[in-house]
């Protein structure tokens, strides 16, 4: 009876160990879908430039702001390069196509051998109060081009 128990608890420890490695390497909401946000913020960092992506959920609508970030009097200042606004449901589409509530605690470290890149940082809460963090060098979650791209081109049919 004792060796039954001793296999028994071996069994659920193994288990236990497998569940924890899933939800750790395969992003613990990467399969839940995105159904509202209030803001998204992305800043990414390169050799020259800094841009700053804000996106704030208005309702039915959705302003998207594009910042160039720059030195002047000892801070950084925005100026507003860009602006749009769109249907919200567009931009919960993009979100979902892109993976992004699986994106959450991505932390990308800066590849070796790759001297330079940019780096990002996002913020964002989504689905009433979950708050979303990713940050790399050189490094992204998947989806991250295919979002970048959507917003350049949703800013550039207003522009």
């Amino acid at each position: 009876m004792k060796k039954f128990f001793l296999i028994l608890l071996l069994v659920i420890a193994i288990i236990g160990v497998v569940f924890i490695l899933i939800k750790k390497f395969s992003g613990s909401k990467a399969t839940e879908e995105t159904r509202s946000f209030e803001t998204i913020n992305l800043r990414i960092s390169g050799m020259r430039v800094t841009q700053e992506y804000e996106i704030i959920c208005r309702g039915g609508e959705t302003e998207i702001l594009l910042y160039q970030i720059f030195y002047a009097n000892g801070k950084d200042e925005r100026r507003l390069e860009k602006s749009t606004v769109v249907k919200t449901e567009k931009i919960i589409e993009i979100l979902n196509s892109c993976g992004f509530s699986g994106w959450n605690g991505f932390k990308g470290e800066h590849p070796k051998n790759v001297s330079d890149g940019d780096m990002f940082r996002l913020e964002a809460v989504i689905n009433d109060s979950e708050k979303i963090y990713a940050e790399g060098s050189a490094n992204f979650p998947k989806g991250y081009s295919e979002f970048k791209k959507e917003l350049n081109e949703l800013l550039d049919d207003k522009n």
